[in-house]
């Protein structure tokens, strides 16, 4: 299985990566940025639940930096009592980056659905990877961006039961220091290419009220002045 040295060792080609997401639902879309701070880290691995280890018990972004350098052991970590609890999200967190990538299954999350959990979050993500589904909790900062908040594979519950589900329209990642964006998907391009302002807003049940610009392709028909 794979370790906290792996979890940071991927998380940390994230820090310099921002994601642009745009999903619409019923007329309204709405754009989600994700970026990636190291302390992050530290709770999608769950180490808070590993109360009997002392050294997990300082500022969290350190504690990313002793990992990634090995000051921090990883057998005296899965040594804790507690350490069953998480050892499946430790493993499955590497692959982080790729469910981001490939992700196209977007819920606007409801906490009332989910009377029994205590996940304050504002977007949930489900994918299935090696052969497990995967839930990421999004929630938006104080900079009005989004960040990792809960990571976790499935065991009984479906979180994403009675949670509204947005379609993908949109989706960049973008590296902030090279400047470079790859467009990972794109349905308002290629689905709105050379049709009619009438056939783009009945994809939107009759309503087209996009927060932002976009290419929608060149006027045909009545959209010609």
């Amino acid at each position: 299985m794979r370790n906290i040295k792996d979890c940071v060792n991927a998380f940390l080609s994230l820090l310099n990566t921002q994601y642009e997401i745009v999903l619409g639902r019923k007329g309204v879309a709405v754009t989600l940025r994700i970026t990636f701070d190291k302390k992050d880290c530290f709770h999608l691995m769950g180490l808070q639940y590993l109360i009997d280890r002392p050294e997990l018990n300082r500022d969290r972004e350190k504690i990313f930096d002793k990992i990634l350098m090995g000051d921090i052991n990883t057998n005296r970590v899965e040594s804790s009592d507690f350490y069953e609890r998480i050892k499946e999200r430790i493993d499955y967190l590497p692959l982080l980056e790729m469910l981001l990538d490939s992700n196209e299954t977007v819920f606007k999350y409801n906490k009332k659905a989910n009377i029994y959990s205590k996940i304050e979050a504002d977007f949930l993500m489900k994918n299935n990877m090696e052969n497990r589904n995967l839930y990421l909790f999004l929630s938006q900062g104080k900079n009005d961006n989004y960040y990792c908040r809960s990571f976790f594979p499935e065991e009984k519950k479906d979180y994403t039961k009675n949670q509204a589900l947005w379609t993908m329209l949109y989706k960049k990642k973008c590296n902030m220091i090279t400047g470079k964006e790859i467009i990972l998907y794109d349905k308002l391009t290629t689905s709105n290419k050379h049709k009619s302002l009438e056939e783009r807003a009945m994809e939107f049940n009759g309503e087209l009220m996009l927060d932002g610009e976009y290419d929608w392709g060149e006027p045909v028909g009545r959209e010609k002045i």
